[in-house]
């Protein structure tokens, strides 16, 4: 889990020294993917909290809440508990909420964006998919999965109803990550 230490580092330059970077002077932040973890890192170095500390009980929390946003799903109560049975029962995301990464907190975007997605919040839908690309720019892809799945969806319902199934959510999380990647490559020379 050494990679959880670049944005821990950004953080600590962003938040002592002004500046984000991986080398004072060197400019830009051109060594981590994450927009969203390097904040998380930067809200734990300005508490003065240890940062690794910090991040891993932000994705211990995520997946937590992640866990019961699973039960939400299904209102029968024994196929309310079958994802987050999976969930809690897998090695792989049990050591993806504690290490340092912005695993958990991705995995709690992604499942919040499906789950608002599903229930027709739109403005919740356009905010956890913003957050999720901006965890991790991957999510770019859910976000055009959802996109294609409401578009199937308008095709299917009467067209009162198809109206009423708003696009705008899905341009929230795409303007979002465009402008993440232009200011890197602003501050950089480099894009995503």
């Amino acid at each position: 889990y050494d990679q959880a230490y670049v944005p821990f580092r950004l953080a600590h330059h962003l938040v002592r020294e002004g500046e984000l970077a991986w080398n004072l002077g060197a400019g830009g932040f051109e060594s981590y993917p994450s927009a969203l973890w390097i904040g998380v890192a930067a809200v734990g170095e300005r508490l003065a909290y240890p940062v690794f500390l910090f991040c891993q009980a932000t994705g211990v929390l995520a997946t937590l809440f992640t866990v019961i946003l699973l039960a939400q799903f299904r209102h029968e109560r024994a196929a309310s508990l079958i994802a987050p049975l999976l969930l809690v029962t897998s090695g792989m995301i049990a050591a993806g909420a504690a290490n340092g990464l912005e695993t958990g907190v991705f995995l709690f975007f992604a499942v919040a964006s499906f789950w608002s997605f599903e229930r027709g919040f739109a403005f919740r839908l356009a905010t956890a998919s913003t957050l999720c690309c901006l965890a991790r720019s991957e999510g770019i892809v859910f976000v055009a999965v959802l996109l294609l799945l409401q578009f199937l969806e308008r095709q299917r319902l009467p067209v009162e109803q198809a109206r009423a199934r708003a696009l705008w959510p899905f341009a929230v999380p795409i303007a979002a990550l465009a402008a993440s990647v232009l200011v890197r490559a602003r501050a950089t020379g480099r894009g995503a």
